[in-house]
């Protein structure tokens, strides 16, 4: 699978959603390599930061969110970045736990950055949360 194959789809999947709430949507460039990995799965876990985002910066007067990708020899790594303030440590230190919710439950199950830690981690990747960025910054990264 391609990387533009999923940045396309990341597009399709959000491009409503984002036009509605007014955000900027950035991709930086990229090399389109061959990635040996289940499109769905990734598509799945990139759209799960791209909601968290966009639910995170919606009532915020600057809305923008920024998807950079970084291609090694060995591995891959999506970063999303969005305009919000960093995420307090009380709930960083959870938000990765299975049905941790910071939403009204019936906005989330809690499960979306368990489960895209887990696609993560099953291509020798991970799912890390930046506390050095000044903006809320999500690194999704996989092995080749």
């Amino acid at each position: 699978m391609k990387v533009s194959e999923v940045l396309e789809e990341i597009n399709r999947l959000t491009f409503e959603r984002l036009k509605l709430h007014s955000i900027t949507f950035e991709i930086e460039d990229f090399n389109d390599d061959v990635i040996n990995v289940k499109k769905v799965e990734v598509i799945q876990s990139i759209m799960a930061l791209m909601f968290n985002s966009m639910d995170a910066i919606r009532d915020q007067s600057e809305k923008w969110i920024k998807l950079r990708i970084l291609n090694g020899k060995k591995e891959i790594a999506f970063i999303i970045q969005d305009s919000g303030p960093r995420i307090p440590e009380e709930i960083a230190g959870k938000m990765m736990l299975p049905f941790f919710i910071t939403k009204p439950p019936e906005k989330s199950t809690g499960l979306g950055l368990s489960v895209a830690k887990t696609i993560a981690k099953s291509y020798r990747g991970d799912l890390l949360y930046d506390i050095e960025s000044p903006y809320t910054t999500f690194i999704f990264r996989l092995s080749k």
